[in-house]
């Protein structure tokens, strides 16, 4: 998934909660040394759960799970299913969020309060806010403001495909060839840019400080920020042990055809940063990312492969607080979106969708700091869903609860009853979705593995 719902979600995971309950997972700097041996018997349980289904309306959308003190909370986006949406544009959505307080068993609804998106706090008065705005200059702004009321569409100026002023942008269609020339992305045929008219998604990323607790603002310097003719999207954060603020992003360069991940690293608290790539092959096209820290300096990421890769999941490592890294490299894991959890032993945890037959959930541990991951006991959570791109397009998180077992959340589709002429094809975008989406979990301990029969 990408876009303006998963930026919004993405800052909901980021959300802060209480001080760290007996069943909260630890902060970076109470983890031990790494685990190095994997269990020596394999075997554990597994339950799934039906979290949140809601008639005439589809879920694709979810942030969490949050531990606060003993209750797991879950935060969802719903469409009703007679009208239009995708994972950049919806004509209407409600967010819910639903409690569980006997470890994911049942769940009610309670307030959205509960979890609440905001900037990053320091215990003293600093305050860090990293964020994306339009690409376009004054000028240009202008000039486009200035095409559109000769051709008729002036009123469309100040409209978006649902993310605001910084989100995508309408063109004449006349001027799609002139855009492509300047290297940017345009997209003429989505369902909901009407005939005539054209769309970019160019965006710039700005970050700025303030030491007063928000009462005035100043802007951070950013250095080697490349121009982006798609994108780009900020995709997590990290702040780690030694004071180091990483940011990650994703997106396309003017006048390339493949994204690629890229990192924004402050050694001063967030008054500074320095911008950097991710070494790839040129030929893969990387996305979503997921990171973890360890004592040390040691971060890991495991990064979404849309081309070049045959769908296999990419990972980078850096030992030097996210100062370099190490080239991206295929992992044997075959999945998209995924989310990494850290354990409290020193392991990882990688989540991911399976989107092809058997569709479903699937997991994978790492020992190692993410050197390796133990694929030969692949969980497969679930293996019973549709295969396509409506499997969970936020991805599965997932906490470690005080037992050690791990709860994981995910979206699934299940066919809706089609109108004449309809046919339930796979597609992400289409004028009426054919899907109905819903919340369900799993939760089940770290020695559980079934993989498919003959793997």
């Amino acid at each position: 998934m990408t876009g303006a719902i998963l930026f919004s979600l993405q800052c909901l995971l980021q959300a802060k909660t209480t001080s760290p309950g007996p069943n909260m997972s630890p902060t970076e700097s109470e983890v031990p040394g790494k685990r190095s041996t994997k269990p020596k018997k394999l075997e554990g349980w597994k339950w799934d759960v039906t979290i949140y289904d809601r008639p005439g309306w589809s879920t694709p959308w979810i942030a969490g799970p949050k531990l606060v003190e003993n209750e797991i909370l879950v935060q969802c986006i719903s469409h009703p299913e007679d009208i239009y949406y995708d994972d950049w544009y919806a004509e209407k959505s409600e967010t819910v969020t639903l409690s569980s307080t006997d470890g994911g068993l049942s769940w009610t609804e309670t307030s959205n309060e509960r979890i609440a998106s905001g900037v990053t706090n320091s215990p003293d008065d600093f305050m860090v806010d990293v964020s994306t705005r339009s690409a376009l200059t004054e000028e240009e702004a202008q000039e486009r403001k200035r095409r559109l009321e000769a051709v008729g569409l002036g009123h469309l100026y100040d409209t978006t495909l649902g993310s605001g002023p910084s989100g995508w942008l309408i063109y004449p269609d006349s001027m799609a060839a002139e855009l492509k020339a300047k290297g940017y992305s345009v997209f003429d045929e989505h369902p909901i840019i009407p005939e005539g008219q054209a769309a970019v998604y160019a965006r710039a990323i700005q970050a700025r400080y303030s030491t007063n607790r928000g009462e005035t603002w100043a802007d951070a310097n950013i250095q080697g920020l490349p121009i982006f003719g798609h994108g780009p999207v900020l995709n997590g954060s990290l702040e780690l042990s030694d004071g180091t603020r990483l940011e990650f992003f994703y997106g396309c360069e003017l006048h390339e055809q493949m994204r690629s991940v890229y990192v924004l690293r402050s050694t001063d608290g967030g008054k500074n940063w320095q911008a950097s790539r991710i070494p790839a092959d040129p030929k893969l096209s990387l996305t979503e990312t997921s990171m973890v820290a360890f004592p040390g300096g040691r971060v890991h990421m495991m990064m979404r492969c849309d081309v070049g890769g045959d769908g296999f999941i990419c990972s980078t490592n850096s030992d030097d607080s996210g100062l370099t890294w190490s080239p991206a490299k295929r992992t044997p894991i075959r999945g998209q979106p995924l989310l990494l959890l850290k354990l409290r032993d020193g392991g990882i945890l990688c989540t991911y969708c399976h989107r092809s037959f058997p569709g479903g959930i699937r997991a994978c541990l790492s020992y190692d700091q993410g050197e390796s991951y133990d694929f030969e006991n692949e969980k497969i959570l679930r293996d019973d869903v549709i295969p396509g791109p409506w499997i969970s397009p936020c991805g599965p998180p997932s906490i470690e609860l005080a037992d050690g077992s791990i709860f994981s959340v995910y979206t699934l589709p299940k066919v809706m009853q089609l109108k004449p002429g309809e046919t339930a094809d796979g597609g992400l975008f289409c004028v009426r979705p054919k899907y109905h989406c819903y919340v369900a979990g799993s939760r089940y301990t770290l020695d559980y593995v079934r993989s498919l029969p003959g793997k």
